[in-house]
Parts: C-alpha cells; sequence; structure tokens
C-alpha cells in the first residue's frame, strides 16, 4: 500500500508521509514478531506499541484512501495550466497577427511607398519587418541589369538603423541559391549553415555576422524576381512559423508595388521628355521653316539692291558723287546678306562647303581673334583635348559658332571681371545621352566644343526659348546668334547641349559627328571664267525685279538672254528653242510649276541640257533634289554680278566656250 502511495503520489511532501509510516509500521511489526515469534520479553509499552502500529495502519489507509482524488486534482491542475498556457499562446500568436496586418495595413497606406520619397518608404517597411518578426537585421537586394548579381540596396539593422548597403552577390559563386530564389515562394530555413540553398553563404556571410536561421522573400514584378527581401535571424537557431513565411511574402510584395509604382514613374517621365523634346523639336523646325521662307524671300530682294548696286557702280564715273551712296547701299545690303544667312542657319539650311576640319585648330584661330575684341576685364582661356576627331564641315559656319558661343559668354558677363573658357573633348553618347541634350542628336562619337563663362547663369524660364530667333534677355544684339548655332549644328547632324555650372555661369556644348580617317581633297579656287561669246541663257525666276536683273548682268557679260517669269512659262520657252538654249538659270521655289519639276521636265525634253540652279537655300539642297547629269551648278542669293557672271562662265559646256 505505502508503495502504491509513493507510485500514485507525484509530490514530495506526499512521498514523505508515506515512507513515515511505512517505516513505522515496519519498526511496530518488528517488535510484535519479536515478542510473539522469538518468544522476547514484553515491553514495557507493548499496547502502547500495538496502538502505534494500529495508528499507523489506519494512517497509511488513509493515505491510500486520498491518493486518488489528490492525484486527480494534481491531473486537474496540470490540465488547467497546460490549457492556459495555450490560451496564453494563441492570444499572442492573434496578437502578432493583427500587429503584422496592422502594420501591413498601414505601410499600403503610406504616402512615400508610391512617390519620389520611396527609400524612406523602403526604410519604414525594413524596420517594421525587424519588429513585427523580432530579427536582427533585414536587407533588400535587388538584381543587376544582367541578372548575374544581387546587390544590397538598403540594410536596417535593429538597434542602429539604416544603412547603406555595399555588398554585392554573384550567381556564378551561389548557383543553388539563386536557382532557389527562381522557384521558391520563400526561403525559410532554421539553420543556414546545413540548408543546402544557403550553406553556400557560410564562410563568407554567415559565420562573420553570426547570422543562423534566415527567411528569404523574393520581390516579384511582371512575372519576375527583381530582388529580395531578406531576413536574418542572429543568435539560436529559430523556426519560421507559416504565418511569419506569409507575413514576410506580404512585405515582399509590398515592396515589389513600390518598385513596379517607381518603374512606371521612371517611364512615365521618361515618355514625358520624349514628348517634350518631340514638341520642341518639331517647334524649333516650324520656326526654322518660316525663318528660312524669310530669309528666301529676303534674299531675292537683295539680289536686287546688291546686284543693282553693282551694275549701277559699275556704269558710273569714277569720281561721280553718286559713287558713295551707292557703296553705302551695296555695303547695306551685303550686312542685310549676312543676317538673311544667320536666319538660314538657324533654319538648317544655310550655305554649306564641307570639308575636314581639325576643331582646335579653328578654335585657335578665333580665339586670337576675339580677344582683341572682349574686355579687358575678362580673360579667355583654352583647354583643348591633344587627340581630337576631325569634323566634317563648313568652316565659315563652325567659325561662326565659336564666335557666337564666345560673343554670347561675353554678353553674359557683362562689365564685370569674368573669364570665357574654351573646351574641346571627343565623347561617345549612347541613345540615352544623346536624347538628353537640349538640341538632342543621333548617338555616335562626336567631337564637342563647350564654352564656360563665369555670369549669372540661366533662369529656368530661358531655357525653353534660348534657341529662339531674335529672342534675347541682354537688351543687346538681335537674338540670332544663339539661333544661328542652333541651326548650324542641325544642319550638320549634331547636336547643342546647355546647363548651368555649378559654381556659377553657364556652359554650351555643340557636339558635331566625327569624321572618317581619310580627310577629301580640299576643291581648288576655280578660275575666273572668261567672257560671254553669245550663248543663249534661259533665266527663270518669279521675282520680275530679280529677273531683270539677272538678264541684264548677264547681256553686260556678252550673252543672250531669255527669260520666263514662272516655272510654265519657262517649260514653254524651252520646247520652243530649247534646241538653242547652252545653259538654263533656274530659281528652285517658284509658285504654280516648282523648279524641280521645270527640272525634270527639260531632262524629259533635252537630257544633255545643262542647268543652274539659283536660290536662297543651300547647294546641298538643290544637288540633292537634282542629282543628275543635267546639274550645272549653284548660284547663291544673294548674289552680286560678279557672282552670277562666274557661276555662268562655269556652268557652260566646255564645247560652248571654245
Amino acid at each position: 500500500m505505502a508503495l502504491r502511495l509513493v507510485r500514485i503520489s507525484a509530490r514530495l511532501p506526499w512521498m514523505l508521509l508515506a515512507a513515515v509510516c511505512v517505516l513505522a509500521i515496519v519498526r511496530r511489526a518488528v517488535s510484535l514478531v519479536q515478542v510473539f515469534a522469538f518468544g522476547a520479553d514484553y515491553p514495557a509499552n507493548l499496547y502502547t506499541e500495538a496502538i502505534s502500529l494500529a495508528i499507523a495502519a489506519l494512517l497509511a489507509l488513509s493515505l491510500a484512501l486520498l491518493a486518488p482524488p489528490l492525484a486527480a486534482m494534481h491531473d486537474g491542475q496540470e490540465s488547467a495550466r497546460r490549457a492556459h498556457q495555450s490560451q496564453q499562446n494563441l492570444l499572442h500568436r492573434e496578437h502578432r497577427l493583427l500587429e503584422q496586418q496592422a502594420a501591413l495595413l498601414r505601410l499600403a497606406m503610406t504616402p512615400e511607398l508610391f512617390s519620389n520619397a520611396h527609400l524612406s518608404a523602403l526604410e519604414e517597411l525594413a524596420a517594421t519587418a525587424s519588429r513585427c518578426l523580432e530579427v536582427e537585421r533585414v536587407s533588400v537586394w535587388l538584381y543587376n541589369h544582367d541578372r548575374s548579381a544581387i546587390q544590397c540596396a538598403l540594410l536596417y539593422e535593429r538597434g542602429k538603423g539604416k544603412s547603406a548597403g555595399a555588398t554585392t552577390l554573384y550567381a556564378k559563386d551561389y548557383p543553388r541559391y539563386f536557382a532557389a530564389l527562381a522557384q521558391a515562394r520563400a526561403i525559410a530555413t532554421d539553420d543556414a549553415e546545413s540548408d543546402p540553398r544557403t550553406s553556400e553563404f557560410r564562410d563568407s556571410y554567415l559565420r562573420p555576422l553570426g547570422i543562423t536561421s534566415m527567411l528569404d522573400a523574393p520581390i516579384r514584378a511582371d512575372g519576375r524576381v527583381i530582388g529580395i527581401l531578406c531576413h536574418e535571424h542572429v543568435g539560436r537557431p529559430r523556426v519560421w512559423s507559416t504565418e511569419e513565411q506569409g507575413f514576410a511574402g506580404s512585405l515582399a510584395d509590398l515592396a515589389a508595388l513600390m518598385f513596379s509604382a517607381q518603374e512606371r514613374r521612371r517611364a512615365e517621365e521618361e515618355r514625358r521628355g520624349v514628348e517634350r523634346k518631340l514638341l520642341e523639336t518639331q517647334r524649333l523646325e516650324g520656326m526654322g521653316l518660316i525663318a528660312g521662307g524669310v530669309a528666301h524671300d529676303f534674299n531675292n530682294l537683295l539680289t536686287v539692291i546688291l546686284g543693282s548696286a553693282t551694275l549701277a557702280l559699275a556704269d558710273l564715273e569714277p569720281d561721280s558723287p553718286l559713287r558713295a551712296s551707292l557703296a553705302n547701299v551695296e555695303s547695306a545690303a551685303r550686312k542685310a546678306a549676312q543676317l538673311s544667312r544667320q536666319l538660314l542657319a538657324y533654319s538648317g539650311k544655310g550655305p554649306v562647303v564641307v570639308e575636314h576640319l581639325d576643331w582646335n585648330e579653328v578654335v585657335r584661330e578665333m580665339a586670337d581673334l576675339l580677344q582683341v575684341t572682349l574686355s579687358k576685364k575678362m580673360r579667355l582661356s583654352l583647354d583643348l583635348a591633344p587627340a581630337l576627331p576631325a569634323v566634317s564641315c563648313d568652316a565659315s559656319q563652325i567659325r561662326q559658332v565659336v564666335m557666337n558661343l564666345v560673343l554670347n559668354a561675353a554678353e553674359s558677363i557683362g562689365d564685370r571681371e569674368g573669364s570665357v573658357l574654351l573646351r574641346t573633348a571627343a565623347m561617345d553618347l549612347d541613345p540615352q545621352e544623346a536624347a538628353a541634350l537640349t538640341l538632342p542628336a543621333p548617338p555616335g562619337r562626336y567631337a564637342v566644343l563647350s564654352v564656360l563663362d563665369t555670369g549669372p547663369g540661366l533662369a529656368p524660364e530661358v531655357l525653353p526659348r534660348i534657341f529662339d530667333p531674335f529672342y534675347s534677355t541682354k537688351g543687346i544684339g538681335r537674338g540670332l546668334g544663339l539661333a544661328a548655332v542652333a541651326g548650324i549644328a542641325r544642319a550638320h547632324r549634331g547636336g547643342v547641349r546647355v546647363r548651368n555650372r555649378s559654381g556659377g555661369g553657364a556652359e554650351f556644348s555643340v557636339f558635331l559627328p566625327a569624321a572618317p580617317v581619310a580627310a577629301p581633297p580640299r576643291p581648288g579656287k576655280p578660275a575666273a571664267p572668261a567672257p560671254g561669246r553669245g550663248e543663249l541663257i534661259l533665266v527663270a525666276d518669279d521675282e520680275e525685279k530679280l529677273l531683270h536683273l539677272a538678264a541684264d548682268i548677264l547681256r553686260r557679260a556678252g550673252y543672250r538672254v531669255l527669260t520666263a517669269a514662272d516655272g510654265r512659262e519657262a517649260v514653254a520657252v524651252f520646247r520652243r528653242v530649247g534646241s538653242e538654249i547652252q545653259l538654263v538659270v533656274l530659281d528652285l521655289t517658284m509658285p504654280g510649276v516648282s523648279g524641280g519639276d521645270v527640272f525634270l521636265e527639260i531632262q524629259r525634253l533635252a537630257p544633255d541640257t545643262r542647268i543652274l540652279v539659283s536660290s536662297g537655300y543651300t547647294e546641298q539642297s538643290a544637288s540633292h533634289l537634282f542629282a543628275s547629269r543635267g546639274f550645272a551648278g549653284f548660284v547663291q542669293k544673294p548674289y552680286n554680278a560678279e557672282e552670277l557672271v562666274r557661276a555662268v562662265g562655269l556652268a557652260l559646256p566646255a564645247a560652248a566656250r571654245t
């Protein structure tokens, strides 16, 4: 019975009490056995011993009877304790789930999550993960462009806060981990050193940082993994619950939404930038067409003025009092022609004589000339690249670019002391860099001229209109200098970049495409043609005064002349006497039947007829339109008598000159 009490009772006091009862019963039982079995002397307290034995037996019996209810009561208490513990665990779990859900809701409602302040939202996300999952380290890793590595974009350490990530992990070094990332919803490992998916990090990452357990949730956007939200536990190994893995996945989904919003915002900004560039290009092209049209009509008038002045001067006696006045008219007409050329340069249709040039040589030449014209308070310095590629361009236009940019810088500095730096460099532009220029250009290799000044810089409202013709903020000049620079750059398939310098002042950079290594030979200056010998020339131009002027000039030079006031009349005249005509001087732009149509019709009627094209636009425009054997040359408007006679003499066939 005592043994039963010892077995049933699970508490030390009951065991001790049972042991006392057993010892008391044994002691008295031994005494009685000695008396009755072995004839020992009766002890003086025999009855007392017998009573004690009975009491001990009754006490042992009582304990045996009380043991089951006491054991049941103990089991009940233990069950109640376990139930209470389970309830506490459940409440704690529910509390953590509620905390996680509240954290997710709070993060989802964070304005910075979908704004430009996404880095602060990412930091808040990492801090939330560290707090809710009770992990020491939370980091965000992003794939590089070719997905060959992941780089730490953000590291949050509990107690230390955010720190910039600089670690890069390459797929070739950790192939099993990268393969697991592409397949699993999350990588949860309680023993990171022994798990095959993460054991590759043992010596280089896990042990140095004391990381024992990892929970990595891939960040997926547009159906592919773009990064990882990594939770790293430091200390004893930890088993990640299903709820914790789900919470980590939800955080990764929020990070994916943030990065997707960032990418959409970047794409939208890029699209708007392209639209702005396109609209600006269209606006400049429209203004270029207007400027080119105005310059063309202006050139027709200037041709009449300049040619008439030239003829009048030729007719005057050397001592005539009118000679000075006519010389002033001729000089003013030439200055007006210079303005017209700037308008044509802005429109990209200025006259171009392409040759290979060393831009450094042009800059040195112009610097010596410009230094004399600049204020003594202004210092002009050069920083020229030693191995600058040549450019295929028009030398006069490139000189105009250098002059306009330096004068613009000088006007920006004004009467203050300052400096202007001319810098050249070779640069390779990728598509993104080429499109980012103020005036975009195709991607490729460029020779770059930059003019840097120490003036006040450019106000934001000035930049959108800086290349507009006649726009100026200085109150001096005509506002055509930078417009001409833009047009010349466009005509040479180049670009322009305008920006403020960090230390003050502005920087204008002109990008011209690098030329092939081999330079084409420069054309020699043509010899002066012999005077006319009665050759028959057809002159077609819709400007009546210009038509009569050209006919008068050619008749004075010894030619016979037929005139046509428009394209239709020119074709009719040629059909009537085309076999006698040895040269056609043809205006390129005429209403109705255009100069191009007349050219093609004459070529159809008499393919060997030589045609000299006259226009206020460029020779390149004409030669591209009429690339055939009939194209005999080009004369740029406005021209004087000498220039027209020279062009006609060079255009006539050799047989007609003998």
